[in-house]
């Protein structure tokens, strides 16, 4: 299963962790890496082309009955031009930057408040990609929302991105 309901605080540690056990550099992606991943580069609309289908990713109207998660890369049809599974539907995912306001850095530069802090302390945060539960207007490639940083939503997650070798 995908992991969600992880504040972008959360999903920066995560990254930390993992490179620290893996050996290599992992990071959130920014704001344009994952709409390039997402678009290609014939500046698709949805991941897959042009055309949307709700049963071409994990929405809300994919399946009948009551919408819920699904594990990663049940709906093989969400895959973008350069093989990136799952982002038009699954998961909306937290990225490192908010384009032409936020760099990645300056966003790293901001504390994590603490426990109990009011949930707006820390600023806002972009998430990417289509999700459960969001209507169909979220599947879109270029479709992004703003979230206050500590949100913890049933509907957001997490991906990691690393360097080219």
């Amino acid at each position: 299963m995908p992991v969600f309901g992880i504040d972008w605080f959360g999903a920066v540690a995560y990254c930390r962790w993992l490179s620290a056990r893996g050996g290599v550099s992992y990071r959130l992606p920014t704001d344009a890496e994952f709409e390039k991943a997402a678009r290609g580069a014939d500046a698709r609309v949805f991941p897959w082309g042009d055309r949307f289908d709700p049963t071409f990713c994990k929405m809300r109207e994919s399946r009948p009955g009551y919408p819920q998660p699904e594990p990663v890369g049940s709906f093989p049809a969400d895959e973008s031009p350069y093989g990136v599974r799952d982002l038009g539907g699954g998961m909306r995912t937290w990225v490192a930057d908010i384009h032409g306001e936020l760099s990645p850095e300056a966003a790293l530069e901001t504390p994590e408040p603490p426990p109990g802090a009011p949930r707006d302390m820390a600023g806002m945060r972009v998430a990417r990609g289509g999700a459960w539960f969001p209507p169909s207007w979220s599947c879109r490639a270029a479709s992004r929302s703003r979230y206050f940083s500590m949100s913890r939503i049933t509907f957001l997650g997490l991906r990691v991105a690393r360097p080219v070798l």
